[in-house]
C-alpha cells in the first residue's frame, strides 16, 4: 500500500495512475490513507496521525476516485467528504462489505469442490 501511496505523492512522478482490484484490503488501506489525511489537517491532529502514518503516505482525497463496473456500467463507490453527510469522504463502506462477503463465499465453494467425494 505504501508504494501506491508514495507513487501518488512523489512529486517527481507527478502523472495519473489506476488501479485495478477486487481486494477488499487493499482498498481498505486507501480508505486509512485518505482518513489519515483528513484528520491530519485538523487543528491540533497533525502529530498524532503523523505518528501513525507518515504524511508521505497520505491521500487527498480530491486526488482520489474509486469505481466499480456494473453491467459495463461504471459507478463511483467514492464521494468526496460532504459537512454532515456520515461516511461521505471514504469508498463506500457497504461495496467493501460485499466484496469480502463475495470472497468468502468464492473460497467456501472452492473448499466444497475440494473435499466433495
Amino acid at each position: 500500500m505504501r508504494l501506491f501511496a508514495w507513487l501518488a505523492s512523489e512529486p517527481r512522478l507527478s502523472f495519473p495512475f489506476a488501479i485495478t482490484t477486487h481486494s477488499p484490503y487493499i482498498l481498505t488501506a486507501f480508505n486509512s490513507l485518505i482518513e489519515a489525511w483528513r484528520v491530519g489537517n485538523k487543528p491540533g491532529k497533525h502529530e498524532q496521525v503523523a505518528a501513525m502514518i507518515p504524511e508521505q503516505y497520505w491521500i487527498d482525497e480530491n486526488d482520489f476516485a474509486a469505481y466499480t463496473i456494473r453491467d459495463g456500467v461504471l459507478i463511483p463507490i467514492f464521494e468526496k467528504e460532504t459537512e454532515g453527510k456520515e461516511g461521505s469522504g471514504l469508498i463506500d463502506g457497504d461495496y467493501l462489505d460485499s466484496v469480502s462477503d463475495q470472497l468468502g463465499s468464492q473460497f467456501e465453494k472452492l473448499l466444497d469442490i475440494e473435499y466433495a467425494d
